[in-house]
């Protein structure tokens, strides 16, 4: 008995056999792998997330100095507007995450990528800002 397909030429794409695929591709997808996984590129990776790490919190402890040596200001901030720019920065930093996280585009697009990345940066770093002005110095800086 002889069995007929009914696939699509759209799924037929979808299932090609690896062993089929031509002997540059696979050459090509090995040397992709072993350039990403070699020493220097991974020790390049981890420094590159480490800089940023070290970036993001170096704004949020500026944030959280500037919002405790100035209480003025942070009382100006919340009598003023009432609460609308502690919420306005939630949903700053809750669309640039969220929109990090769906979007591949978001993810690898240079411009847009660190685009979102400051937007949450400096959001979250003035929320936290906001909200360690509330303790004492000396509490918020024994907890950092």
């Amino acid at each position: 008995s002889t069995s007929t397909s009914t696939s699509t030429p759209s799924s037929l794409n979808n299932q090609v056999d690896p062993a089929r695929k031509s002997q540059s591709e696979q050459e090509i997808a090995k040397d992709m792998m072993n350039a990403f996984l070699s020493r220097d590129s991974r020790r390049t990776f981890i420094a590159r997330v480490y800089a940023i790490l070290s970036g993001q919190l170096l704004v949020t402890m500026a944030s959280i100095f500037f919002f405790q040596m100035n209480p003025s200001i942070v009382s100006s901030i919340i009598s003023r507007t009432g609460m609308m720019v502690p919420w306005l920065s939630l949903a700053i930093s809750t669309v640039s995450w969220m929109w990090m996280s769906v979007s591949i585009r978001a993810r690898r697009e240079a411009p847009l990528k660190w685009n979102l990345l400051v937007a949450f940066t400096i959001a979250e770093s003035f929320l936290v800002g906001l909200i360690a002005s509330v303790y004492k110095f000396r509490s918020v800086a024994l907890a950092l």
